[in-house]
């Protein structure tokens, strides 16, 4: 709208404060503190309230508004690194537990499935499915869960060509005869034979 492009900013969020940081284990954390009870609860957990507050005072940047924070994100996470640094993703993950802090850990795609029980057995979400041409694995049912109308199991994904004859009669309103001629010339086919 300015004709000012956006900076690059590398996992900084635009416009509040959020910031990746490195751990003593080597893992990286997003932290972000946007709303102002968000940013409150940060500062308390980590026990940066009177220091966030004597930087407003020196700066003169209002740390609580959004904007303040983004304008003021060096010199917070100049106070921030040192407390990272000092602790592992477990122990962060332990302080930060049952507070409103909004984190989360780095992981590869490997680290979520091996390490996060969001992404395992462990949360309802999940089931094992066997799905024809591929075999058992986890897949997420509906998230939705209604206590008048259970959510039942989930099921596999159809086969190519599983339901050609429904679509074809159900939703074309094709007669039999139309149909058959179309799976004989080879344009429509059904399940594979076994």
């Amino acid at each position: 709208m300015n004709d000012e492009p956006r900076p690059v900013l590398g996992n900084q969020v635009y416009g509040a404060f959020g910031r990746d940081f490195a751990t003593s284990d080597g893992r990286h954390i997003m932290v972000t503190g946007i709303s102002d009870k968000q940013w409150q609860n940060l500062c308390e957990v980590m026990g940066t309230t009177e220091q966030m507050q004597a930087l407003q005072d020196k700066t003169g940047v209002d740390l609580t508004s959004e904007f303040g924070r983004f304008i003021a994100v060096d010199e917070i996470s100049t106070i921030f690194e040192p407390w990272f640094a000092a602790r592992t993703l477990n122990d962060i993950r332990k302080i930060f537990t049952g507070t409103r802090v909004l984190w989360g850990p780095f992981q590869t795609f490997k680290q979520l499935l091996e390490e996060d029980p969001r992404c395992s057995l462990e949360n309802p979400l999940f089931r094992i499915l066997d799905q024809p041409g591929i075999g058992p694995h986890m897949a997420p049912h509906i998230p939705l869960n209604f206590s008048k109308f259970p959510r039942g199991e989930i099921t596999p994904a159809p086969q190519h060509g599983e339901h050609s004859e429904a679509v074809l009669s159900d939703v074309l309103g094709l007669s039999s005869q139309n149909i058959g001629k179309l799976f004989d010339t080879g344009i429509v086919a059904g399940l594979p034979e076994e």
